[in-house]
């Protein structure tokens, strides 16, 4: 990355190749189901907040390691394509690209195979991301995918630590995929580390349970409730939250991407969080009526769907 990064919003972590099946039904243990040819999508976390902060027209630049081969070039030229700097990603020649394969079912909802372990976006080192603090990017992104394995989980706890020294306001979304009762204690610990040293979490409401988080003063958490909307908590202060949205769910792959990244364009832009809240709600509400996980909506749909939002009052 260049002196050009400096103002930008800077996403660190992973890119993968989702491979996208929809069928009828899950199968049961040793039986098959029938459904039509596969569909291959760029994804992954941060690639995918990457892309939908570029969508909305946010400078924005991706950091992380693919595979030195066909996937990694198909997700490097798809960010590139969408106005993603990519000069810091790393194609790394000694590990191959991760790819996840999403089981879409009627509703819209997703059952995944991650086939990721040891593939390149684990491999995260500190020489990919020394001059992030040095650039003073405008905010940074970080995804709890990079915390599941070493060395990729230490790489950003250093840098998590750098951020949060600096000032440099920081983004985090747990995207826990353990269950609380099988989460390895190192990988439950660094969860709940990089989440005390953020400005803002954004996690589901069963990841904040999961992992026993809470606001500290003036941190604020977005929490996402599905079909149910959102609400925010902002530590020693209050809380309010936004009804969801009824839309006609195709895929639900992604919708969580499209929040975070709709929260933070929001946000940086000067909004309040509640604006912001009530945008990204919008905006996920927006995604899942489209296949794949990077199907961010525009802001004039996005300001369509909102007209004037109703907000609740928990606290």
């Amino acid at each position: 990355m260049t002196s050009a990064a400096e103002g930008r919003i800077v996403c660190v972590g992973d890119a993968l190749v989702d491979v996208i099946v929809r069928v009828g039904e899950l199968p049961q243990r040793g039986r098959s189901v029938w459904g039509p040819p596969p569909v291959r999508v760029a994804g992954g976390t941060a690639a995918n907040v990457a892309a939908g902060l570029a969508h909305l027209g946010r400078a924005v630049a991706f950091v992380g390691r693919v595979g030195e081969d066909d996937n990694g070039r198909f997700l490097t030229d798809d960010l590139r394509a969408r106005g993603v700097d990519v000069e810091g990603v790393v194609r790394d020649p000694a590990a191959a690209t991760g790819v996840a394969i999403s089981l879409v079912e009627p509703d819209g909802e997703r059952t995944f195979l991650a086939c990721a372990l040891g593939a390149a976006q684990t491999r995260l080192a500190d020489e990919d991301v020394v001059l992030l603090c040095a650039q003073t990017p405008a905010a940074v992104f970080l995804t709890g995918l990079l915390l599941l394995e070493e060395p990729a989980r230490r790489t950003t706890r250093r840098l998590a630590a750098r951020l949060h020294e600096a000032g440099i306001t920081t983004y985090f979304d747990p995207n826990v995929r353990h269950p609380s009762a099988i989460m390895p204690p190192p990988l439950r610990e660094a969860m709940q580390a990089l989440a005390g040293m953020a400005d803002v979490v954004l996690a589901g409401e069963e990841e904040i349970h999961d992992l026993g988080l809470a606001p500290r003063p003036g941190q604020c958490f977005a929490i996402k409730r599905g079909a149910r909307g959102a609400h925010l908590w902002i530590g020693g202060t209050s809380a309010f939250a936004v009804k969801g949205h009824a839309v006609d769910v195709v895929d639900a792959t992604g919708a969580g991407d499209a929040f975070a990244a709709a929260f933070i364009a929001a946000y940086q832009d000067g909004q309040s969080e509640r604006e912001a809240l009530a945008f990204a709600n919008a905006a996920a509400a927006l995604s899942v009526k489209h296949l794949g996980a990077r199907a961010m909506p525009d802001r004039d749909a996005v300001t369509r769907l909102l007209h004037l939002p109703e907000e609740e009052s928990i606290g």
